[in-house]
């Protein structure tokens, strides 16, 4: 099963100051201890250390230093290596990183920006790597001829390009790693060493997370660590890797021993992005020099870093305030539009309803609109329970809204005499009845109080399907569009602390069995349409990353210790009723977005509704 993920080792080794061949053991040392690893990725200058200064020219570490390289080939394995060192060319001296291919050097990266300002004064040491893109092509290297200069490296037996910078050179307003995304790279890999001071944790995260998102790929850095030295200036080993802009590691330790951190680059989420985009259409190619390789494989793979289980909650607690603003800021927009002040909404005791309650009386306190403004309506009907019913009632009373209760039974019965459908048939006529009744009063009620009708079906419904086509399917506003069933669940629960005076009922409904309530008995919705954790995890990866069948199995085994084949059946099943109940979506209401994908037809999911 090829998952499409690259293993990357980040590697801060210790150093010690001017002995190559020292520190090039150390390396070599990592390199057996790692078993699981394609490529360990080394910082700025590993072999010399950054911080020697006029010690740059002596002419033995300039031959201690290529001795030390030839170390390296001699005795590494299988590994994809990226090493920082310096090189003499043509007279000058260059800081560069060496990618190394088991016994073979396959590429010379010169760094292009050299700073000069505080601490920094690179130009004293070294010349431009942009003297070398135009003119030398190769360098002779320990008697191998090596391509030199901007490189794109491309995996020969896996789909896999990469190239490097050079600390500095991220900094830059144009930097090569930025170039180097429009020619194929999915990955930039950065050796740095950069010294520390307060707040440049954060500058040097938000340029590497920057990087890959705008180059819709893979920014991997690793600055050298507290052993380089203490003369006026401290190294902190700073770690990071970030994906489409989303940080996998940020680390950063004093720590004067080895240490190597692992992330696994998913390039299947990479090329999603890309292609999904469309922008990478609008870069040419140009010139660029590839350099082959073989990726070397690894058995027994295992995540670094599992999936986040719920990755539509919130990270943080203002994002849940942000999404709730939204959601009023859009209802206030809406109604601003219309021109009215009213809007109504059945509240059934459940989950969604809540919710689509609460965010519209925050919404109407926000924006100065009076409370009876809102008409909440409980329909209860020939399976409600007296819970669910006393709990609607409850909410509406304590929050002091317009309340209504319309019985809705007589009249569905009524309608079951009128198209000759037997009462004690509990087929889906029997629940979809009740649902389209209950939708038809609460219309003619928005008529009668010149009022818009609140929808409450949530994203992982309309994914779904989960809803009576024209019966709570439909809606002048959907609310809850934007909102998984996870994230419902979490925003109740956090509202609690805002109503203190519906804490109790709020409690009762996020710990109740979910239930539509339309057939006598305990009528539970997971136990036929699956959990809705799994279903939101999948349609996360599905739509967000367009994770495949295998990746997304995968993820669940890992992330929910399911067995495969409970895996794959919760996939397919997700996939099939996604793609038959689209033409419900293709009428569906307008509702906010609220995360990276939204279903609506008009904007994020354009497939037809009949799709197999």
């Amino acid at each position: 099963m090829q998952l499409s993920f690259v293993k990357i080792g980040l590697a801060v080794p210790k150093i010690t100051l001017g002995q190559p061949l020292v520190n090039a053991k150390e390396i070599i040392s990592i390199v057996r201890n790692d078993k699981k690893a394609s490529l360990l990725l080394f910082p700025e200058l590993t072999l010399t250390g950054y911080s020697i200064g006029d010690w740059m020219f002596n002419r033995q570490l300039l031959s201690d230093n290529l001795a030390a390289v030839q170390y390296l080939l001699d005795n590494n394995d299988d590994h994809l290596l990226i090493v920082g060192t310096m090189l003499e060319i043509n007279h000058s001296l260059y800081n560069v990183a060496l990618v190394i291919a088991g016994k073979e050097i396959i590429g010379v990266i010169p760094k292009q920006f050299l700073p000069r300002n505080r601490e920094f004064s690179d130009p004293r040491f070294f010349a431009s790597g942009k003297s070398l893109l135009g003119s030398t092509k190769t360098v002779n290297l320990l008697g191998q001829e090596v391509p030199v200069g901007e490189l794109l490296f491309k995996a020969q037996n896996q789909s896999f390009s990469f190239g490097v910078e050079i600390c500095g050179d991220m900094w830059a307003p144009v930097s090569p790693g930025s170039l180097l995304y429009t020619k194929g790279a999915e990955a930039v890999f950065n050796l740095s060493a950069s010294t520390f001071h307060l707040g440049k944790h954060e500058q040097r995260l938000l340029l590497a997370q920057s990087s890959s998102l705008k180059g819709m790929g893979a920014y991997v850095y690793v600055s050298t660590g507290a052993s380089e030295t203490s003369s006026d200036i401290v190294y902190t080993g700073h770690k990071i890797a970030c994906i489409n802009g989303e940080v996998i590691l940020d680390e950063e330790k004093i720590d004067f021993s080895s240490s190597v951190s692992y992330v696994d680059l998913d390039l299947d989420q990479i090329r999603h992005a890309r292609m999904s985009s469309g922008w990478f259409n609008e870069f040419e190619a140009g010139e660029i020099r590839v350099v082959p390789f073989l990726l070397p494989q690894r058995k027994n793979f295992e995540l670094e870093k599992s999936p986040r289980p719920f990755p539509f909650l919130p990270v943080k607690e203002e994002d849940a305030e942000m999404i709730i603003d939204v959601i009023g800021a859009a209802l206030y927009k809406r109604l601003q539009y219309i021109g009215i002040n009213k809007v109504v909404l059945g509240v059934s005791g459940g989950l969604d309803s809540t919710l689509a309650l609460l965010t519209t009386y925050k919404a109407f306190q926000t924006y100065g609109l009076d409370k009876k403004g809102i008409i909440g309506v409980t329909l209860p009907s020939l399976a409600t329970s007296q819970e669910s019913k006393d709990l609607a009632l409850n909410l509406m009373n304590k929050l002091g809204i317009t309340v209504l209760e319309i019985p809705i039974s007589e009249a569905v019965l009524q309608q079951f005499k009128l198209i000759g459908h037997a009462e004690d048939n509990f087929d889906v006529t029997y629940e979809n009845a009740q649902a389209r009744y209950r939708t038809f009063t609460l219309m003619n009620l928005a008529n009668q109080n010149q009022a818009l009708v609140i929808g409450t079906s949530d994203m992982s419904e309309v994914a779904l399907g989960w809803a009576t086509f024209n019966g709570d399917h439909m809606a002048m506003y959907g609310l809850n569009a934007g909102l998984p069933k996870t994230t419902v669940r979490y925003l109740v629960n956090y509202l609690k602390q805002g109503f203190p005076e519906i804490r109790e009922e709020l409690t009762k409904i996020t710990e109740r069995v979910i239930s539509p309530e339309l057939l006598p008995g305990i009528q539970a919705t997971e136990a036929v349409v699956g959990k809705y954790e799994i279903n939101d995890f999948i349609m996360y990866h599905l739509l967000v990353h367009g994770a495949s069948r295998a990746k997304t199995v995968f993820y669940l085994e890992k992330v929910f210790r399911m067995e495969k084949t409970a895996a794959e059946n919760a996939y397919d099943y997700f996939v099939k009723r996604f793609k038959t109940q689209q033409y419900k979506r293709l009428t569906m209401p307008e509702g906010v977005k609220v995360f990276e994908v939204s279903l609506s037809p008009r904007s994020d999911v354009k497939i037809p509704g009949d799709m197999h």
